[in-house]
């Protein structure tokens, strides 16, 4: 046993200023990386007088070129290991060509996946800060602000925080609420004995109120009309325009205002106020 680790101690002697250079080659393709994200972040952004959407666009391709970069820099890293060990990397390379294109057959759903996000980042559907709901995933609404489009996933933060990583191939039909303007709709319900002239007149007063106090909104509420009538009560249907992605937070911000005038106006609702 004895002998058997000093053979062993033996050969790894005789390969240690290999291995110390793979260390080396490997330690110093990280740091590569993380050199390289810094110089790319700072030439993509470091521009001056960028529009918001611009920046957006930017802050989009970021992780794609990162990904590209990351490949690049630890595939030539191999390349360089393989010549230490007086390897030609040429023969690999032709047969990994080969064997490339029998995995390709197995591997349809990844490159599916990749060529869906570059569908997605060319044809512009949406990009990071955007808030989408896109098709149904293993039977899941998808719904949230979108963090990172990567070559095969996109990663989509819903608004209770939890951070959805969907493969691109399967993001499927998407709803973008982040493309110039987007309504915010609350629905009010009131007894049937109210007088709507009144109640449209406090709406629309609560609207002029909200948008002056709200940035985020581009012009008052208005009642859209009468949604439902039913035997102990109606539904009037409010649309509040605002800026892309704001839409939550408005219809929060109305129900409480709605909430606050009605109370001082003793109108009572049948139900809460739903969107």
């Amino acid at each position: 046993l004895i002998v058997q680790e000093i053979d062993f101690i033996a050969w790894i002697a005789t390969y240690a200023d290999e291995i110390i250079a793979i260390i080396a080659v490997y330690f110093l393709s990280g740091v590569l990386v993380e050199v390289a994200n810094v110089i790319l972040e700072d030439l993509v952004l470091s521009t001056e007088n960028l529009t918001d959407l611009q920046r957006q666009r930017r802050l989009t391709i970021i992780p794609l070129f990162k990904n590209f970069l990351k490949y690049a820099i630890y595939f030539a890293a191999a390349l360089v290991i393989l010549r230490l060990f007086n390897l030609d990397p040429r023969p690999l390379l032709a047969g990994a060509g080969l064997v490339g294109i029998v995995v390709g057959f197995g591997a349809q759903d990844l490159i599916n996946d990749i060529v869906s996000g570059f569908f997605i980042l060319f044809e512009n559907y949406y990009l990071v800060g955007d808030y989408v709901e896109a098709g149904k995933v293993e039977d899941r609404p998808v719904e949230g602000i979108v963090e990172a489009i990567e070559l095969r996933t996109t990663q989509i933060r819903h608004p209770d925080g939890q951070l959805q990583i969907v493969r691109n191939g399967e993001i499927g039909s998407i709803v973008n609420y982040s493309k110039q303007y987007i309504y915010a709709k609350v629905e009010v319900p009131v007894p049937c004995s109210a007088d709507l002239g009144r109640m449209y007149r406090l709406i629309e007063e609560i609207g002029q109120q909200l948008k002056a106090d709200c940035p985020d909104v581009l012009e008052p509420t208005w009642v859209d009309g009468l949604e439902n009538f039913g035997e102990d009560k109606l539904s009037l249907r409010t649309l509040t325009k605002v800026k892309p992605g704001k839409h939550l937070n408005v219809q929060r911000l109305l129900r409480q205002m709605l909430k606050n005038t009605f109370d001082r106006e003793e109108i009572e609702t049948p139900i809460r106020l739903n969107s």
